[in-house]
């Protein structure tokens, strides 16, 4: 990694299971100093987007 460079960063979140959890809907949200959010992104559970095995309970976002 160089300076000046961009670098992707991978987050990953478990998530425990959960009949009402709609997989498509899990984001990485980032709460403002004013107190709102700000939805950084979709998380993946389906083998994409860096997550390494669709199903299993962790979510993956990858940003650059």
């Amino acid at each position: 990694m160089f300076i000046g460079e961009p670098t992707t960063v991978t987050i990953t979140a478990q998530v425990a299971a959960d009949a009402a959890l709609l997989p498509t809907s899990v984001n990485l949200v980032r709460k403002t100093a004013s107190g709102s959010a700000l939805v950084l992104g979709r998380m993946y559970d389906d083998g994409t987007h860096g997550d390494a095995v669709a199903g299993d309970g962790t979510f993956t976002l990858q940003v650059c």
